[in-house]
C-alpha cells in the first residue's frame, strides 16, 4: 500500500509543491484509505487491539531515559550515516518541516498512524512468531516505508529507532508513550536541528548536548549494571 503513497507523493510535490497542505495531507489520506480495508480485513476482531494500552502509563523517569537514549544515540547514528553516504556522493534530502502542514504531519499524523500500524498492528501480527523476527521485519519494513521520502541516512536512523520503539512497546505496552516518544524523536531530531541550521554556534551546542546526553545514558546503563 506504501506504493500508491509514494506515487502520489512524487506527483503531487511535482505539481503542487513539495510539503504543502495538497502534497502533506493527499498523501496520507490515500495510504490511510487504501490501510484501514486491509488492517480490518487482517483482523480477526476487534479485540485485536489492547484499547487498554492507550492508557497504560509507564514511570516517567523510565519514558525520560528512553528519549535520552534515542535522542543522542539517534543524532550519532544519523550523523555516522549521513558521513558515510557522502562518500559515495549522496547528498540528504532536505528537511521537510518547511509548512504548517508538514508541522501537523509530523508531530500528529505520522505519530498516531505510524505506531499503530508498525508497533501495534505489525508488531502484534508478528510477535507470534518470535520477538527477533518481530523486531526486525517490523523495524525493516518502517525503514522502508521512509526509503523514498527520506533517503539513505534517514532510513538507518528509522531502522534504529524502531528498534528501540518496539522494545518499548514489548516491555511497557503503552500507545500514548510510543506515540510520545515519536514525536519527541520528530522534534529532536528534526525540528531543532533545522531552527537551528542558521547559526553554526547553536548548531555546536546542539552536537555537544547530544553527546552529553549519550554520556548520560551509559554512565547511567553502568551504575545500574553495577547494582545488580
Amino acid at each position: 500500500m506504501f506504493l500508491p503513497y509514494w506515487i502520489c507523493k512524487f506527483l503531487t510535490g511535482k505539481y503542487f509543491g513539495e510539503n504543502t497542505a495538497i502534497d502533506v495531507f493527499v498523501p496520507y489520506f490515500i495510504l490511510y484509505c487504501l490501510g484501514a480495508p486491509l488492517l480490518l480485513i487482517s483482523c480477526r476482531s476487534i479485540a485485536d487491539f489492547d484499547f487498554k494500552s492507550i492508557s497504560r502509563k509507564p514511570r516517567p523517569t523510565d519514558i525520560l531515559k528512553i528519549f535520552i537514549l534515542q535522542s543522542s544515540s539517534g543524532y550519532v547514528i544519523l550523523a555516522i550515516a549521513s558521513a558515510l553516504f557522502s562518500l559515495f556522493g549522496y547528498k540528504a534530502v532536505s528537511g521537510s518541516f518547511t509548512s504548517l502542514p508538514s508541522y501537523i504531519a509530523s508531530l500528529v499524523i505520522a505519530p498516531v498512524g505510524e505506531e499503530f500500524v508498525f508497533r501495534w498492528f505489525l508488531y502484534g501480527k508478528l510477535r507470534n512468531s518470535g520477538y527477533r523476527i518481530a523486531l526486525f521485519y517490523t523495524s525493516f519494513l518502517f525503514a522502508v516505508a521512509h526509503l523514498v521520502s527520506q533517503g539513505g541516512p534517514q532510513v538507518v536512523y528509522v531502522f534504529w529507532l524502531s528498534l528501540i520503539w518496539c522494545c518499548c512497546r514489548e516491555k511497557y505496552d503503552s500507545f500514548l508513550s510510543n506515540v510520545l516518544l515519536h514525536i519527541g524523536s520528530n522534534v529532536w531530531c528534526g525540528i531543532i536541528p533545522l531552527l537551528l541550521s542558521g547559526s553554526k554556534t547553536l548548531q555546536f551546542i546542539y552536537v555537544i548536548v547530544n553527546c552529553m546526553l549519550l554520556a548520560v545514558v551509559v554512565i547511567n546503563h553502568q551504575i545500574e549494571g553495577g547494582r545488580q
